[in-house]
């Protein structure tokens, strides 16, 4: 009795508990922000994780135009409110100046609109990158709920079939609207590639294409020292065994019926860069009791990011030896060949030691070569997401770029907890534990060489000697 009793008050706990994050408290008390930043995002029950993904999302601008041109009109019913609408919405305000010290905001609709769409969301403690592909799962189920537009009468064959079924079909003055009906991939999808090759007779299997919204790397075993991202992303991209595959060139080769087992090499690359780039860094592990801990080993990343040296090379275009050629700094780990490949950029942090500001010479991940290559290829940090506390229980947190209203000032790196936001340097996101890493491709025609150029001129302020000098 007493345990049905127990389970009774536990259910009802967790209800009541579910129903503080659905209602309310509407206006929960919060520290005053500084004037002219953007608004934070009040807790309404153990939301940090979500909050955090909300201001790395809106400091993405292409993917809140994305959303902008995604937004579909709104149902009649309270039902058909969709997601990409409410998050769209957020992330505009999210990206105002607010001049209101107490500025602040609620995700309440979107944990709703999450709610219709058969989510459950509970009031305990969830992971932020989880949070993140529920909510990209949500957007590519609504638009799979509407065809690429291909024709007008595919629009109207599509709308008249939901008519007869629920009668949710948009339409405007009985016609098919077809500039809101457009399917269009989200910009953080991008495309893995995966290859086979055989070890005994070195053929390759056809490149496969999979479709993924962000990049999930894994830490060493072992705590390492001055790891960077460029690090986890080669071991991503390193060449791995896989035993006891069919191999049906080497059966041909030995006139057999039956297909012979060999060993292949499989390897992963980057097969069409996204426009927005989501990087999550693996940090829950397990001991061997089945102990779940956190890792918190400090990995460096880069304010500029070049992903070319990750990036799938056709045939035609690649080097007969498979293997992988990194140009990028050497940090503390081998390349896959054992090779230890610096750039000038290492070379010159070795050499001045810690005497520059870090923010400076850590914010390139490449060199002045490959100019015509790297405009593709090459994206500006965002945002960071990151968790304070151990496996169990903490708190996430968000550094992000916002945009001034006044288009003649520079953007500004802002910390967010929660409903609390507060200035903050470049120093300080780039020293963060990162969890989460968020870039936005830069333009085509984008200009380094003044960013080169301010190197040098902290190199001649510094040590009084310039690059042309012998």
């Amino acid at each position: 009795m007493e345990a049905k009793a127990a389970s009774v008050c536990a259910a009802a706990a967790a209800v009541a508990a579910g129903f503080y994050i659905y209602f309310g408290p509407a206006t929960p008390e919060r520290k005053s922000n500084k004037r002219g930043l953007c608004a934070g995002l009040y807790n309404i029950g153990n939301t940090c994780f979500m909050n955090s993904i909300f201001q790395g999302l809106a400091s993405l601008q292409s993917f809140v135009m994305w959303l902008e041109g995604y937004c579909w009109e709104y149902g009649e019913k309270k039902e058909q409110v969709r997601l990409g609408n409410v998050l769209g919405d957020l992330l505009k305000e999210l990206n105002l100046e607010w001049n209101d010290d107490e500025a602040a905001l609620t995700a309440r609709p979107l944990i709703q609109v999450l709610h219709h769409h058969g989510w459950v969301i509970t009031p305990d403690q969830q992971d932020a990158h989880e949070f993140f592909q529920v909510l990209f799962s949500t957007l590519e189920d609504e638009m799979g709920q509407l065809p690429a537009v291909l024709d007008f009468n595919r629009i109207a064959t599509f709308e008249k079939e939901k008519d007869e079924t629920d009668g949710s079909a948009v339409h405007r003055n009985h016609t098919p609207v077809l500039r809101r009906c457009s399917r269009r991939r989200s910009p953080f999808r991008g495309l893995i590639a995966s290859q086979l090759v055989c070890k005994t007779c070195l053929t390759k299997s056809p490149v496969r294409f999979d479709g993924c919204d962000s990049l999930s790397l894994s830490l060493p075993p072992t705590i390492q020292i001055g790891l960077s991202i460029e690090d986890l992303l080669r071991q991503f991209v390193c060449s791995e065994t896989v035993n006891a595959v069919e191999c049906k060139e080497c059966a041909r080769k030995e006139n057999q019926q039956n297909e012979t087992k060999s060993t292949f090499v499989k390897r992963l690359t980057i097969g069409k860069v996204p426009q927005c780039l989501c990087i999550h860094i693996q940090r829950t592990y397990w001991h061997t009791d089945g102990i779940p801990y956190k890792n918190t080993m400090y990995i460096k990343y880069p304010e500029y990011l070049n992903l070319a040296p990750f990036m799938y090379m056709p045939a035609a275009s690649s080097p007969r030896k498979f293997r992988l050629d990194v140009p990028f700094p050497y940090s503390g780990a081998s390349t896959p060949e054992g090779s230890i490949t610096p750039t000038n950029t290492n070379d010159l942090k070795a050499e001045l030691g810690q005497l520059l500001t870090s923010s400076l010479l850590s914010s390139f991940s490449f060199s002045r070569q490959n100019s015509e290559t790297r405009t593709r290829t090459v994206y500006r940090l965002t945002a960071v997401t990151a968790h304070l506390g151990d496996v169990n229980d903490g708190h996430y947190v968000t550094y992000r770029r916002f945009e001034p209203s006044n288009s003649s000032k520079p953007s500004l790196w802002v910390y967010t907890s929660d409903d609390v936001v507060e200035t903050a340097t470049l120093d300080q996101v780039l020293s963060c534990n990162a969890y989460m890493l968020f870039y936005e491709r830069c333009p085509a025609g984008f200009e380094f060489e003044p960013l080169f150029d301010k190197i040098d001129e902290e190199v001649t302020k510094n040590f009084g000697f310039a690059d042309d000098q012998d």
